[in-house]
């Protein structure tokens, strides 16, 4: 079987330039905006094609698309981050399955949803350097995927047969089955007994708690079944590892800046994206401290203006006058702009930065006497 030579990723078209201490979300207030997920991929800006591709994302999925907006992406893109959900839940049962049988048809159901994932990554419009990297990341494997196809059509009677009986493994777990399985139930516990196998008397039974004699049983009065699916899973498991289900916190990275994006538009907050300079820059006109929104007050919007002539400002000003707001701003807006996120301004231009740095609590509770007093103190 083939070996995963790159993982399949919504985000990144190269490597990544810098990192960003989580500390300086804190700093930032950006975690009672933010999900830990999305904080955490913020915290690793990217190069300057990734953030280009993840532009041409954003715009595809309608935040200021400028005509680049693509019919049905959004629905696509949401039913390609709902198939990768259901793929991590898959690897969670399967990790979490007791015995050989769960495994066997845990490693099925995750196929199942292995080959979803794969037909949504298909479905999607190849948008930018990512959406080409992700199409060809299926490409590449057509004939493979294929073949799993016909394995996983091939193994349904299997998993009929093993599932039929009494062992179910579902989205909730492998379970004994009641009601009208409970004369097969008897059946098999019978046939059990003849090849050798002592059954106690049944039980209710939850998700993996399956009897284990009872799925050895099994296993053995459909022994072509069970080592069709041993097959399966021997040829196929190095896929648990390729990182496919990860789409699903991928995916979220942008549907929640989308949210984002759609909140700050309903207080009438300009955004856009930046334009990427060679040479140190950063500027901004009518840049927003976007975290306020949590606060529910107006936003007052200021411009930004460094650059190699001018790298260092003084920021001075009484107490509560807005330096920290106009400092979260700054660097908020600029975290942005590295991951090719939407800047909350009317326009930005970015060049020269790799990462942010903050020195201030976040909590502001000084006693009015200010911070170089407060901290020389």
């Amino acid at each position: 079987m083939k070996t995963i030579e790159r993982r399949p990723t919504l985000l990144y078209a190269d490597d990544e330039i810098g990192g960003i201490d989580p500390a300086v979300m804190r700093d930032l207030n950006a975690e009672k905006l933010i999900s830990e997920d999305t904080l955490a991929f913020l915290c690793s800006p990217a190069g300057r094609l990734t953030r280009s591709a993840r532009n041409a994302i954003f715009k595809a999925l309608g935040i200021m698309d400028g005509g680049e907006h693509i019919n049905d992406y959004n629905e696509r893109f949401c039913a390609l981050r709902e198939s990768a959900g259901e793929l991590l839940h898959s690897e969670k049962l399967l990790a979490s399955a007791s015995g050989e049988l769960a495994m066997l048809l845990g490693f099925d159901y995750f196929v199942k949803h292995y080959l979803d994932v794969c037909g949504a990554i298909m479905a999607l419009p190849r948008v930018g350097a990512i959406g080409e990297l992700l199409g060809g990341f299926i490409d590449a494997r057509e004939d493979e995927l294929s073949k799993l196809r016909d394995r996983v059509e091939k193994a349904e009677n299997a998993v009929g047969a093993l599932s039929c009986f009494t062992i179910k493994f579902t989205k909730s777990g492998v379970y004994v089955s009641r009601g009208a399985q409970t004369g097969l139930c008897r059946s098999v516990r019978e046939r059990a007994a003849a090849l050798g196998y002592n059954i106690g008397h049944e039980k209710k039974r939850f998700a993996y708690d399956a009897e284990p004699e009872l799925c050895q049983s099994l296993m053995k009065l459909y022994p072509n079944e069970t080592s069709l699916l041993r097959s399966l899973h021997d040829d196929y498991k190095y896929l648990v590892s390729d990182g496919m289900s990860s789409l699903k916190k991928e995916a979220d990275f942008y549907l929640e800046l989308y949210g984002l994006y759609k909140r700050a538009a309903e207080r009438g907050i300009s955004a856009c994206y930046a334009e990427y300079s060679e040479d140190l820059a950063y500027r901004a006109c009518a840049a927003s401290d976007i975290s306020l929104l949590v606060k529910n007050c107006d936003i007052i919007p200021n411009d930004i203006d460094f650059d190699s002539a001018h790298p260092v400002y003084f920021l001075t000003g009484a107490n509560g006058g807005g330096k920290t707001t106009y400092l979260r701003a700054a660097a908020l807006n600029l975290i942005f702009a590295l991951n090719g996120a939407p800047v909350y301004a009317e326009s930005a231009e970015v060049g020269g930065f790799n990462s942010v740095f903050t020195h201030f609590p976040s909590d502001e509770s000084f006693t009015g006497s200010g911070r170089l007093v407060e901290e020389a103190a």
